[in-house]
C-alpha cells in the first residue's frame, strides 16, 4: 500500500505476486522527483524531444517498461485480488528489522 510522502519500489520480476518478464515502478508524490525519475529511466533525455533537439545534462539509464509489459502487467493487476498471502522468502531477511527501514 502506497503512503503518501513516500519513495516505495515495486518491482514486476517473474517471481512475484504482480510479476511478468521485466519492469518495476517507484511509486511517489513528488513532482520534482518525478521530472528526475522520468529522464533518468529514459538515458537522462526528455521523453517527447528528439536526441537532437534536447539538451542532455545528466546520465541516465534504458529502462523504462516497454507498452506489451505494461499492458499485461495492467490486465494481472485488474484480476488480482485486493489482499494476497505473502510469498515464500525463507533465505530473505526481514527488512522491518533494519534501522534505515524503522523511519
Amino acid at each position: 500500500m502506497y503512503k503518501q510522502g513516500q519513495f516505495q519500489c515495486v518491482s514486476f520480476h517473474a517471481s512475484k505476486i504482480l510479476g511478468d518478464t521485466q519492469g518495476g515502478a517507484i511509486l511517489h508524490d513528488n513532482a520534482e522527483a518525478d521530472e528526475w525519475l522520468r529522464r533518468a529511466r529514459f538515458d537522462g533525455r526528455t521523453e517527447g524531444v528528439a536526441p537532437e533537439d534536447d539538451r542532455i545534462d545528466m546520465l541516465g539509464w534504458h529502462c523504462y517498461l516497454s507498452p506489451d509489459v505494461a499492458a499485461r502487467l495492467l490486465w494481472k493487476l485488474s484480476v488480482l485480488p485486493e489482499h494476497n498471502t505473502d510469498l515464500p522468502n525463507s533465505d530473505y531477511p526481514d527488512l522491518s528489522t533494519f534501522q534505515i527501514f524503522r523511519q
